[in-house]
């Protein structure tokens, strides 16, 4: 389930040129950036290899083609690898928003099509052109010292400790998984849930998409947080009336923290569920 296996290789990215807050050659050769639109990321050191990848992003060349000329550059090299690293750094690009593509190969290479349906992995940015931070956020502003601001939704999203899912239907959202891992588990929140779209008739389709998703999470994460998630997966929220909703998911009521809610609501209590893969 790798993004590198389902990786449109024909797809062509552009660069953001206006994108570099700090460039700074270093005594090793290298050159180090820092993004203007990202700079809560991590700074980018780029080397020969990168320069190379990246003067042939600014010549717009597929990515097949520059994959190519590395295995021309680095014959020694196994090409099944050199597509992994070619991919990933292209990934360490778009998400520090050096590059952009008209349509998003990663976002593409998720796409699981129910019917009319079409779940996919999606962009908080475009999801947030389309729901209220409110309605996304959801329990989760009520609860005590989580800290969920817009930024910290989009560093959450880009450090990949969160990332989310979206089920569409004719480019209108109805419903929103966002999954996160916490305590070395992997967790699942339904942030959010179209008034057309209901639950109980389409919980199949909603039980599918959180396999999915927990798996996507697993395979792509687990090597590169250097832990086992293992398979059991976690969901927590504040309404009592909810334990009916992910019940029907098959989710068993773990426990309850008590007064773990901001004082002036109508709600006190946590509840915790789990789900086993």
């Amino acid at each position: 389930m790798n993004y590198v296996d389902k990786f449109d290789l024909n797809s062509i990215p552009k660069l953001n040129e206006n994108n570099t807050l700090f460039s700074k050659e270093t005594n090793k050769g290298t050159e180090i950036f820092i993004s203007s639109k990202m700079p809560q990321m991590e700074s980018l050191e780029l080397n020969a290899t990168s320069r190379f990848i990246l003067n042939n992003i600014k010549n717009n060349k597929k990515i097949s083609d520059i994959l190519e000329s590395l295995a021309e550059e680095y014959p020694e090299m196994d090409k099944n690898i050199l597509k992994n690293d070619l991919i990933n750094f292209i990934k360490e690009l778009y998400d520090m928003k050096y590059i952009y593509w008209e349509k998003d190969p990663f976002i593409e290479s998720t796409k699981k099509v129910f019917g009319k349906y079409i779940l996919m992995l999606d962009n908080i940015e475009n999801i947030r052109k389309n729901i209220r931070i409110e309605e996304l956020m959801g329990d989760d502003l009520f609860v005590k010292k989580l800290d969920l601001s817009e930024q910290r939704l989009e560093v959450l999203s880009l450090l990949k400790k969160e990332i989310f899912f979206s089920i569409k239907k004719d480019e209108e959202y109805m419903l929103v998984l966002r999954i996160s891992n916490r305590f070395s588990g992997i967790w699942v929140r339904i942030s959010y849930i179209n008034s057309n779209f209901n639950v109980y008739d389409n919980k199949e389709i909603i039980i599918e998409s959180i396999v999915h998703t927990c798996k996507f999470y697993k395979s792509e994460y687990e090597k590169k947080y250097d832990v086992n998630f293992g398979n059991k997966i976690m969901t927590y929220f504040i309404k009592y009336e909810d334990i009916k909703l992910y019940s029907s998911l098959g989710f068993e009521l773990e426990g309850t923290i008590e007064n773990a809610i901001e004082e002036n609501n109508n709600y006190k209590n946590l509840y915790l569920m789990s789900f086993y893969l």
